[in-house]
């Protein structure tokens, strides 16, 4: 059953399209191609150093889960905690030809899912990401209401 969900998870989905970047140049997507792990966030309220201190009331930092580790792998994104605890998967498109680069995180199963929209910027071992809970995609790397910035590292 883990290994359907897996597939399910990961199969790309359909009306998920980003525009002209759908098939973007295997750099950006390559180059996700690791587990990260979330070092700070800002929220719209504060921003957060040591994220394990005191849980956000954010939905997407709770959605993107400060103790979890995020792989890409293809186009799926899972968070999990430890190699055994998967928490929940996603599907990542990235559209490379906007200014900023635009990234969809889709969670859910083909039937009922749910698209953030945001942008992302890559920079070496570090990825930066601005999600949006709701139908307008972010400008700019800074949390507005119903927004979260994240700022994830590579895994060693």
């Amino acid at each position: 059953m883990r290994f359907i969900w897996f597939v399910l998870a990961c199969m790309p989905l359909l009306g998920a399209s980003v525009g002209a970047g759908d098939n973007p140049p295997k750099g950006d997507l390559e180059k996700l191609q690791s587990c990260w792990n979330l070092v700070k966030y800002e929220d719209g309220q504060e921003t957060k150093d040591n994220i394990f201190e005191t849980p956000s009331d954010n939905p997407i930092v709770r959605l993107f889960d400060p103790a979890a580790t995020l792989c890409v792998q293809k186009s799926c994104a899972t968070f999990s905690r430890g190699p055994e605890l998967v928490l929940r998967q996603a599907e990542v498109r990235l559209d490379v030809s906007k200014d900023p680069k635009a990234i969809n995180v889709t969670f859910g199963t083909p039937k009922r899912q749910k698209t953030y929209l945001g942008i992302y910027k890559l920079e070496a071992n570090q990825w930066t990401l601005c999600v949006a809970d709701g139908d307008r995609r972010p400008t700019e790397f800074k949390a507005k209401q119903g927004q979260a910035v994240l700022y994830y590292a590579r895994s060693k």
